[in-house]
């Protein structure tokens, strides 16, 4: 799962950084594409959000392996 979103998260950051140089490959200045530059800012802190939220989630999962203690017992308070 990690894997797989991790990739498609970088195949859409790629695809931006593509866009950008086909916009300015014709001319476009960076006020006329700065919608799409402040998509892409929006998009990466957005990752980097994701990536940690990830990170804390996989380390709680490794901690309550390693306690014995299965993620729903936990959770619901049993």
């Amino acid at each position: 799962m990690k894997d797989g979103f991790r990739k498609s998260i970088l195949f859409g950051e790629s695809h931006i950084k593509f866009e950008v140089d086909i916009y300015k490959n014709f001319g476009l200045t960076d006020e006329e594409i700065k919608p799409l530059l402040e998509f892409h800012e929006n998009l990466k802190r957005c990752i980097e959000r994701r990536e940690r939220t990830l990170k804390w989630i996989y380390k709680q999962i490794e901690e309550e392996k390693k306690e014995g203690e299965g993620i729903n017992e936990n959770t619901t308070g049993n």
